[in-house]
């Protein structure tokens, strides 16, 4: 079963992720800050991770760039998902490691799309 960390501090919007990637057969594991991201990737290494960007204690361009000096968690694709649509948002998450982005709101479909194609 694929492994898939959730970092996002919107309760509604995590819980509906999760449920959905239950319902699609992975295993999820939640954090509701970037703190505590860092810990739970450590502790369960997944598959992938979704990062919000605007997370308590560390936002999510720190995160990234912790998951991708790590060197046991280097390999794992990140997917962010964040209000932040800048241009330079999108950039500066690429330059963090991540391997794409996804505007919200989103269309959760388009997020299992997005998902199943990292996990390639």
């Amino acid at each position: 079963m694929r492994k898939i960390l959730i970092i996002e501090d919107n309760k509604d919007l995590a819980g509906a992720i999760e449920g959905l990637l239950k319902l699609k057969g992975f295993e999820t594991f939640l954090a509701r800050d970037g703190v505590s991201g860092i810990e739970q990737a450590r502790k369960h290494k997944p598959d992938l991770v979704l990062l919000d960007i605007m997370l308590p204690k560390l936002n999510g361009f720190e995160v990234c760039r912790m998951l991708k000096t790590d060197s046991a968690l280097r390999h794992i694709p990140v997917l962010v998902m964040s209000t932040l649509s800048a241009s330079d948002d999108i950039d500066r998450a690429m330059e963090c490691g991540a391997k794409d982005f996804i505007n919200k709101p989103y269309d959760l479909e388009e997020v299992i799309k997005k998902i199943l194609a990292l996990l390639k």
